[in-house]
């Protein structure tokens, strides 16, 4: 894949490498970056290598910056997760003494644990003499 390397003078991304055909037998070809918006030129294969491990550093600055921003999001969005009520559907933090913002939250989430708790309970095999199996 094929990109762009940015105009040091312009910034704009309209630019080539070429390399030029030997003068004279030799003479290695030269390579020459040109910019088209703005006309800068710059001559010789040292200095267009030098631009191009110039932008090559600066991309990696760029992710660099964008893999700690996101790990920084991401510890965000996990403080936030644990200021959360621990009742699923409730949008408030929590209290600092307790994971649910109120009694009634507490409640409800008891209620919800003892129904799916019935609800696996009478979905379990039973045992050939009708009791249900002892919870190991």
């Amino acid at each position: 894949m094929s990109r762009s390397i940015p105009c040091p003078k312009c910034g704009s991304l309209t630019t080539n490498i070429s390399i030029e055909k030997a003068l004279y037998i030799g003479h290695p070809p030269d390579q020459i970056f040109a910019c088209y918006k703005c006309g800068k030129r710059v001559y010789g294969a040292d200095a267009v290598n030098a631009l191009v491990a110039a932008d090559k550093t600066r991309l990696e600055q760029l992710q660099r910056a964008k893999e700690a921003e996101a790990a920084a999001k991401a510890a965000a969005a996990a403080l936030e997760a644990q200021k959360k009520c621990a009742w699923a559907p409730c949008p408030n933090d929590h209290t600092p003494t307790s994971k649910y913002c109120s009694r009634t939250c507490s409640d409800r989430n008891a209620h919800a644990r003892e129904k799916a708790r019935k609800a696996s309970r009478s979905t379990a095999p039973r045992s050939p003499t009708g009791a249900a199996p002892c919870p190991s």
